[in-house]
């Protein structure tokens, strides 16, 4: 039985730090905040204030300064509303919504205007009806946001990656085998969430597996060691991942998770069976000498070693350890699975771009980097 071709196993064991003060602040910040919403949405609007308030100095992020001043303006209190629009635009210059804020600033500066005292007229006016507040913009029901991070939950980014298959990993499958080091580029795109990321990628990997003897476990070595040749051999695939997130810092944030996908391997794998040099035969201790476990008539140590494989082939007589013939191997499997492990970081710059690190296992263990935009 031939050996099998990219048997690739690897174990990811991912260890993800706690940061438990700032988590217990994000955990009674958000409390504040569910209670603010729920107050909102009643119409309580000076309870809603203060759950704002008490979620704002736990993490002063710009989002809960609009939301109190929308509602001390639903409150009437008219002078709070006013300073708490123009704490959110000085903190966040590029707001989304900074038309419509500048034009509550002008109603509340409106309404603070005619409520002051003014001089006696000769004949009093009849008293102004006072204008019903005007509709309410919703607060923003979700985790406040850094002023750079995305408007939208999507995202479009690439990566490239280092693979590795090391002898070590195939030692279980295989007593002698080569080893692949590589690269592979990616496009991703995320859906993201509060707490993770849909992350759909496709990626495409230059499988540079190295030339040379392979034998599985519990195979002869004499009759069963192959000379195997990995010509133009690649993986186009795609994957889902579910990418859990959490917040180490303002601007950086720990990942980890994983998914599953499926891929097309192109490229030919070619085989010839070994016998053995000078009426040895090939065995465990000789199967990676190429001098010395090698087909007959073929010297895989020299220049011409192409030229000496080529004449062996010969698609009529099956190929043997003592009739060699050089042949393209049905065994390399047309489609393959892919599993996906990661753990990682991703640092938020300014602009609404991030940049990521990480290590994994992506049918090959893998180091890379990556930068996504957030729409």
């Amino acid at each position: 039985m031939t050996p099998r071709i990219l048997v690739l196993v690897a174990v990811l064991v991912a260890a993800g730090a706690v940061h438990a003060k700032p988590a217990a602040k994000r955990a009674d910040a958000q409390r504040h905040y569910d209670a603010a919403i729920a107050h909102y949405k009643a119409g309580e609007y000076d309870p809603a204030v203060e759950e704002f308030e008490a979620g704002y100095a736990l993490r002063p992020e710009p989002q809960y300064l609009f939301n109190l001043g929308q509602a001390s303006r639903l409150g009437h209190h008219s002078d709070k509303a006013l300073d708490y629009y123009k704490q959110y635009l000085a903190a966040l210059p590029e707001a989304p919504n900074r038309a419509a804020v500048e034009q509550r600033i002008a109603e509340v500066q409106k309404e603070l205007e005619a409520a002051r005292p003014k001089p006696e007229p000769v004949v009093a006016p009849p008293p102004e009806r006072t204008p019903a507040p005007a509709a309410a913009s919703a607060p923003v029901e979700k985790r406040p946001l850094a002023s750079d991070e995305p408007s939208t939950p999507y995202q479009l980014g690439a990566r490239i990656r280092g693979i590795f298959v090391t002898q070590a990993m195939l030692s279980p499958f295989l007593v002698q085998s080569t080893s692949l080091e590589s690269v592979s580029v990616g496009i991703e795109f995320v859906y993201r969430r509060p707490k993770y990321d849909v992350v759909t990628s496709l990626d495409f990997s230059w499988l540079d597996v190295h030339d040379g003897n392979y034998l599985a476990v519990n195979h002869p070595p004499d009759t069963d060691t192959q000379f195997t040749q990995f010509k133009n051999l690649s993986f186009i695939s795609a994957d889902v991942s579910i990418i859990g997130h959490s917040d180490v810092t303002r601007w950086l944030e720990l990942r980890y998770g994983g998914g599953l996908g499926l891929g097309i391997v192109l490229g030919d794998v070619l085989l010839t069976h070994d016998s053995g040099d000078m009426g040895v035969p090939c065995t465990v201790g000789t199967a990676g000498n190429l001098a010395a476990c090698h087909p007959i008539g073929v010297d895989l140590t020299s220049p011409q070693r192409e030229q000496q494989l080529k004449a062996t082939e010969n698609g009529a007589t099956k190929d043997t350890s003592g009739d060699p013939h050089r042949h393209i191997t049905s065994d390399k499997p047309p489609v393959m699975g892919v599993v996906n492990l990661l753990v990682g970081a991703r640092f938020k710059l300014p602009k609404k771009w991030t940049a990521q690190v990480e290590v994994g296992f992506r049918d090959a263990i893998f180091v890379g980097a990556g930068v996504h935009y957030l729409f």
